[in-house]
């Protein structure tokens, strides 16, 4: 009996010691600890050199850092450079193809109409005020151009040359207020002058009154008369119509189907063709 009672109370003993042992064997599996003192002093110098190096670690980690951040930014600023390139590029290559398709349909025009000889002409400068709306193509008399011919771009009559100097011509624009335009209402055949209004956008027919057959749409071409404009070429078509506190005066404004502003190639009608001689 004696011996049973010593066995029980030693019970709690033996589990101690048996968790004792588990915990060593999982330090001694999971953890490195020291046994000797040759341990002991190798686990405090691996350590220390360790902490020695830290300051050393820590610039080589700046440095590799901004060193990779100076990379980067390198490499954006050649990709943004190649993205403006590009673009450059991309703008050369959209203005070549305006330039050419307008070519191309002045070409249609002078492949297409007979009655005239015509010079491609390119513009070169441009004078706008107020009362003078001109400019300067880079064809002259040494290409045979003369005064008094009428300038044309893909969409209708643009002016008229003024001035000629051996490589330059000036042309006085339809928009311009000092020229008078002999014109014709496409519709009703109602003959009419038309001259700028000032603006550089505009023309506006001289004289009209409430009674002119004219109305809102209307397409203006060239009457023929005066021999300067050819006859039936587009001059513009009619936006409004006002007529004036005096019941009679009527203000009538067209807008030219010219690209005023936006052509940089014109055609300069030549002498008309002798179509019974070429018959011949």
């Amino acid at each position: 009996m004696l011996s049973s009672r010593r066995g029980a109370n030693q019970l709690p003993t033996y589990l101690i010691l048996c968790i004792v042992c588990c915990l060593l064997f999982a330090l001694e599996i999971f953890f490195t600890i020291p046994q000797t003192p040759r341990h002991i002093i190798t686990w405090a110098t691996s350590n220390l050199a360790s902490i020695v190096n830290l300051p050393s670690t820590g610039v080589d980690a700046v440095s590799n850092y901004i060193t990779d951040r100076e990379v980067v930014l390198q490499h954006l600023n050649d990709l943004e450079r190649e993205s403006v390139e590009l673009k450059v590029q991309n703008q050369r290559i959209q203005s070549l193809e305006q330039e050419n398709n307008e070519l191309r349909s002045l070409l249609e025009i002078y492949s297409s109409d007979d009655r005239f000889d015509f010079i491609v002409a390119e513009l070169r400068s441009k004078i706008q005020t107020h009362s003078r709306d001109e400019v300067y193509l880079n064809q002259g008399s040494t290409d045979g151009v003369e005064p008094g011919r009428a300038v044309i771009d893909v969409s209708g009559i643009y002016g008229q040359v003024v001035e000629v100097q051996p490589f330059l011509s000036r042309i006085v624009r339809i928009t311009d207020q000092r020229i008078a335009i002999p014109a014709r209402v496409q519709r009703s055949g109602l003959n009419v002058v038309l001259s700028g209004v000032g603006d550089g956008r505009h023309l506006a027919m001289e004289y009209a009154t409430v009674t002119w057959d004219v109305k809102e749409d209307d397409v203006i071409v060239a009457s023929g008369l005066g021999g300067v404009y050819p006859a039936g070429y587009p001059i513009g078509v009619v936006t409004s119509i006002r007529h004036e506190e005096t019941g009679v005066e009527a203000t009538v404004i067209v807008e030219p189907s010219a690209q005023i502003d936006r052509r940089r190639w014109l055609l300069i009608l030549m002498k008309e063709t002798n179509t019974e001689t070429s018959q011949e």
